[in-house]
């Protein structure tokens, strides 16, 4: 079956370019921005299933079969979008990618941090703020260093998403995907072993589930193992 097109999300403080030189010939793909000044104008929705609905509804005109790529925050996104509208896709590709936090004290403690963190983004000064975000646990053991410049991106827009599409704001997804009758392959890094986890832990909840391990990755898994990921794809999808 042909492969009609891919659709790729970006995480947070992320960007369409990112997918720069990581997506194999013949892919045709849609590489969708949420944080740059254009997206504030055109006044995108930030909220999960919000924004999930606004990426089902730009892929219902796209050429199908249509896959669903999302990283990170934009896993997280996928997912709402998978379960929103199972029919308009055909699988999905997810990378370091969260199903929810199963208690409500950490949602709480969550989005308390997320909204911490919007308001650095709000009013810090750019650089040592990219410093700190980068400095996370999450991101250890990576070897790609997030350089982002300030002009490329919507403070506002960014703000909003820490606050509208905190994981503290999504549910455990993990008891509506058990019925999700659509492939999804759920991708992690080696060196990520929190999400390795979690993977893990998707795999064993649905048999359309599968894993992929990308040895010498941390959370950016793509950018950490460019070529070993644009392999997988090319694997993946073909």
């Amino acid at each position: 079956m042909p492969l009609g097109s891919v659709h790729f999300l970006h995480g947070f403080l992320g960007q369409s370019t990112d997918w720069d030189g990581l997506i194999p010939p013949g892919i045709p793909s849609l590489c969708y921005d949420f944080f740059t000044p254009e997206a504030e104008q055109d006044a995108i929705p930030l909220g999960l299933e919000s924004l999930a609905g606004w990426i089902n509804q730009k892929a219902r005109s796209a050429p199908g079969p249509r896959i669903l790529l999302g990283y990170s925050l934009g896993g997280r996104v996928a997912l709402h979008a998978l379960l929103q509208a199972p029919e308009v896709w055909e699988g999905a590709v997810l990378v370091s990618a969260h199903p929810g936090l199963r208690s409500p004290d950490d949602r709480d403690l969550r989005l308390k941090s997320d909204q911490a963190w919007a308001r650095k983004f709000e009013t810090e000064s750019w650089d040592p703020l990219i410093h700190e975000w980068n400095a996370q646990a999450v991101f250890k053991g990576g070897r790609h260093p997030l350089l982002r410049p300030e002009a490329d991106f919507s403070r506002k827009n960014l703000a909003r998403s820490l606050e509208q599409s905190s994981l503290g704001r999504q549910e455990d997804l993990r008891e509506r995907l058990k019925g999700l009758q659509l492939p999804v392959l759920w991708v992690c890094g080696e060196l990520d072993v929190k999400f390795r986890g979690l993977a893990e832990g998707m795999a064993a909840l649905n048999p359309r589930f599968c894993v992929e391990t990308v040895l010498g990755a941390g959370h950016r898994v793509p950018w950490d193992q460019p070529q070993v990921f644009k392999g997988l794809l090319d694997r993946a999808l073909f």
